[in-house]
């Protein structure tokens, strides 16, 4: 698996220049992974902006850092899948169940501190970094 999707809780935290995050991005480079973004965290991100120099921020790391994936009608399709298979049992949210499918469309690893909405997806690969 080549590939790394990095989900919201790892992008924030390294907004917020917490060093972890800094060096689970870079030693995600150092191995060589493909670091993918999916548009909805884009947006993640974007919504937490608190002005116009974090919005810039956002853009030129999403723009010249990462690869960032649309959400095509086949992970539209898996994430509502995913949806209805886990989301009452386990209180998972439309957006996670996007990523989770985004993830699994793109066979990459899901990046994540946030274990708890993935675990029950037993196709998926979850690496918590820290």
């Amino acid at each position: 698996m080549n590939k790394s999707l990095v989900e919201t809780t790892i992008l924030i935290d390294y907004f917020r220049r917490l060093q972890k995050a800094i060096d689970c991005l870079e030693n995600l480079r150092n191995k060589g992974k493909v670091i993918l973004v999916p548009r909805i965290v884009s947006a993640e991100l974007f919504f937490g902006c608190r002005n116009t120099y974090e919005e810039r921020e956002i853009e030129n790391f999403l723009l010249n850092y990462v690869v960032t994936i649309d959400i095509s009608v086949e992970i539209m399709k898996k994430g509502a899948e995913l949806k209805r298979t886990y989301g009452k049992s386990y209180e998972c949210g439309l957006i996670d169940m996007l990523i989770a499918s985004t993830a699994l469309i793109e066979n990459a690893e899901l990046v994540t501190l946030n274990i708890k909405h993935f675990q029950m997806i037993e196709q998926l690969s979850i690496v918590k970094p820290y």
